[in-house]
């Protein structure tokens, strides 16, 4: 992850929780969620800027096969919450 940092339940998430983890980007490498994908290929996450700008990410679904890389796409995250997703069709065997 480059050096990032996740801390988790830093902030408080749509829906009233303190459960939101914040993600501190040191590198363009990002941070990794490293969520666990459904056969289906899809993956979705709320995001906020809390930097007081909008923010571009680049998100994608990779899997553990020579096949790599299945979807990315790029959004724009803002100061408020919002829900984003992600589908892609997994390789055959992922």
């Amino acid at each position: 992850d480059g050096g990032s940092t996740i801390t988790a339940n830093a902030a408080v998430a749509p829906d009233g929780a303190m459960t939101a983890d914040r993600c501190q980007i040191a590198s363009y490498l990002g941070c990794d969620l490293g969520a666990n994908i459904t056969s289906r290929g899809t993956f979705s996450v709320w995001l906020r800027s809390a930097t007081g700008a909008n923010q571009t990410v680049q998100m994608y679904l990779a899997y553990s096969t020579p096949d790599g890389v299945t979807a990315n796409q790029n959004f724009t995250v803002t100061t408020t919450w919002q829900r984003f997703v992600l589908t892609g069709t997994p390789p055959p065997g992922a």
